[in-house]
């Protein structure tokens, strides 16, 4: 993954999702890691499906990720929330902890590639790696990741990715990466 990200080069399918779904997926994925710290992870998302144009594999990651780092930071016995919504154009999608957040001043340079919080790169473990890729599968997505400090503590990382994505503009951007590497 991280030769992939350096040169911009993962194999991108989109189709109609139900992202509900790829949710529930990735949840499953971290069940285990949520039992072993007892933490109850709650999902709620709006009554209408949320259909987006996506790679189903490449979210399924992004938010495992997300949700591993959710997990690693929190602590026993807590809750991680999951809130999935849309409008006409954008689904949003927040991964809520109340874990030990994020230095202010660090919060644009999480999602950097090797780049660790200063709270949690004291032996946590990790290559600081997970959000760079994040920030990747989003941004092939046309979408926004971002990460902001809770009032009660803890952090929400925020996804809003398009619900159809601008193929012509995808395909440009991809001719455009080949002809400058």
């Amino acid at each position: 993954d991280l030769s992939k990200l350096d040169v911009g080069k993962f194999p991108f399918n989109p189709q109609a999702h139900n992202l509900a779904n790829i949710i529930k997926t990735s949840v499953d994925d971290v069940a285990g890691t949520a039992m072993e710290k007892e933490i109850e992870i709650v999902f709620t998302t709006q009554s209408q499906p949320v259909v987006a144009q996506c790679d189903e594999e490449q979210i399924n990651q992004l938010l495992r990720n997300v949700l591993g780092n959710a997990l690693k930071f929190s602590e026993p016995k807590s809750k991680i929330l999951i809130s999935l919504e849309s409008d006409d154009d954008f689904a949003t999608l927040e991964v809520i902890d109340t874990g030990i957040g994020i230095p202010e001043d660090e919060l644009e340079h999480i999602f950097t590639k090797f780049v660790q919080s200063s709270k949690t790169n004291s032996g946590a473990g990790g290559t600081g790696l997970g959000l760079a890729l994040c920030r990747e599968f989003v941004s092939l997505h046309q979408g926004n990741i971002t990460a902001l400090n809770n009032d009660k503590g803890g952090t929400t990382i925020c996804i809003q990715i398009p619900l159809e994505i601008n193929l012509d503009e995808h395909a440009t951007n991809e001719n455009l990466a080949e002809h400058t590497s």
